[in-house]
């Protein structure tokens, strides 16, 4: 759910609307009510914005890394643990999401939507691959669909 919030937060940004975790759990929250007999979410999780926030608050630290596995294909994601000859890869992708959140401050914040001194971090002498990350923006078409005025 963490990674899912950061995700929902990046995507906002963005598209430049307010990405903030306020933001992304009314995104997903709106969006679950929606298409919950679609997406058979019964009994899996909690999607009321009360367990979402508790899950954000609990696993804000360790967001990227849950962010990088959903990332990764679906298909990909039944090999997990994965080959260890990958897991540089898994780790550079999640330490680029983590660079982000420790940078961005949303439009009504004060401080980055990761903690820098809370969020885990792989080890500086781990040497990491360089690569590049995209996640989708959210679309003005999406965010009519669900409903929302989040300008």
């Amino acid at each position: 759910m963490a990674g899912d919030i950061l995700a929902n937060i990046i995507r906002l940004a963005q598209y430049e609307f307010d990405g903030s975790v306020y933001r992304a759990i009314q995104v997903m929250e709106t969006y679950f009510q929606k298409y919950a007999g679609v997406l058979n979410l019964h009994g899996k999780f909690s999607t009321k914005r009360a367990a979402m926030q508790a899950a954000w608050t609990a696993y804000k630290s360790v967001a990227h890394l849950w962010l990088a596995w959903r990332s990764v294909d679906s298909q990909d994601r039944k090999l997990y643990p994965a080959p260890v000859e990958t897991l540089p890869f898994f780790l550079a992708s999640a330490d680029c999401y983590r660079r982000w959140g420790e940078s961005y401050i949303p439009r009504q914040g004060k401080v980055p939507t990761l903690d820098p001194e809370e969020t885990c971090r792989i080890h500086s002498s781990f040497p990491l691959p360089d690569i590049r990350i995209e996640i989708r923006p959210v679309t003005a078409a999406q965010v009519q669909e669900i409903g929302l005025s989040i300008r």
